[in-house]
């Protein structure tokens, strides 16, 4: 069977139109890799950013326990205050450790 100018024009066009529909596969399969190399970045921050959080909730949590390790002294404090029990040095001492 011989083929006719016209077939062979569209057999071309088909194949052209085929290595166009490759080129973007090949396009769109770069765009997905580079999102998803946007993703991991992001998800990298986000990690980080947890990380700076924990960090941060420690340093909250660290002088919390220190005033509650100088709250027995800062609770009797006032009482020994008033009853001149408490040197005044241990008073200084106290204030300087809480700041």
């Amino acid at each position: 069977m011989e083929t006719t100018h016209a077939q062979t024009n569209r057999r071309a066009f088909f194949v052209g139109a085929l290595i166009e529909c490759g080129f973007a596969i090949i396009e769109l399969t770069q765009a997905i890799i580079e999102h998803g190399s946007t993703l991991i970045e992001l998800t990298q921050t986000i990690i980080e950013h947890g990380f700076t959080l924990i960090e941060l909730t420690q340093a909250i949590i660290e002088p919390s326990f220190t005033l509650i390790k100088l709250a027995p002294p800062l609770i009797v404090s006032p009482t020994a205050l008033i009853t001149n029990k408490l040197p005044f040095q241990m008073l200084r001492q106290l204030m300087h450790n809480m700041w």
